[in-house]
């Protein structure tokens, strides 16, 4: 009999709590349990791969897909048994190096000026646009809460550190999302004005780091 949700739940979390640490947990399950939870054996390595833009996996994801698959092919139980699972590892997160964190503060920057060059007549719209678009993702929790709170003008932007590709991802997101509801050339000035304003902040120039972003 194959595993039920919570089962295959406490699978997951074992071996993400192996791999990634214990802290960053609840936020890769919620996207498990958002879009793959339904067909857990097909949806591993499409679940690892969209993991790995929001989470540093680097020479561990083929190993986390592995174990993932394995432990799931070998979770047939029923509800009176118990699964002998691998304890969670306490493991530490890395520390974000300086490049990674410098990111992060540049895609704070960059999105901050982006929203605030909108027609002030549509800001409300454009938010609300991408509020929807953003509850519509599968992202880890803490970003997606974050993301969030900054939309609805709740918070300052604060943003987690992500792999270069995932805040790539979370741009082209929002740009998209802009050219959507305002068209395409004024999603286009609102980042020639961004960017503008970041260069006023930062000598003359566009911040490496930003640049890449787009």
């Amino acid at each position: 009999m194959a595993a039920n949700p919570i089962d295959q739940r406490e699978i997951i979390a074992a071996e993400l709590a192996h791999f990634i640490g214990a802290d960053y947990v609840d936020d890769c399950l919620a996207i498990w349990d958002e879009k793959f939870s339904a067909t857990p054996k097909a949806s591993v390595q499409a679940y690892v791969f969209e993991l790995s833009n929001f989470v540093e996996l680097g020479r561990h994801r083929s190993a986390l897909v592995m174990n993932l698959v394995k432990a799931l092919h070998a979770s047939g139980v029923t509800s009176g048994n118990s699964i002998a699972l691998r304890p969670p590892v306490p493991v530490t997160a890395s520390e974000p190096t300086p490049e990674a964190a410098r990111m992060a503060s540049s895609f704070e920057l960059l999105a901050e000026q982006y929203l605030a060059a909108a027609p002030s007549n549509q800001a409300p719209s454009l938010r609300a646009a991408m509020i929807a678009e953003i509850e519509s993702e599968s992202l880890p929790l803490r970003l997606k809460t974050s993301m969030l709170a900054w939309l609805r003008q709740e918070a300052p932007l604060r943003m987690p550190v992500l792999p270069e590709r995932g805040l790539r991802l979370l741009m082209s997101g929002l740009r998209s999302t802009a050219a959507e509801t305002l068209g395409a050339s004024a999603a286009e000035e609102m980042l020639f004005e961004a960017k503008r304003a970041v260069k006023r902040v930062s000598g003359g120039m566009l911040p490496a780091e930003m640049s890449r972003l787009l």
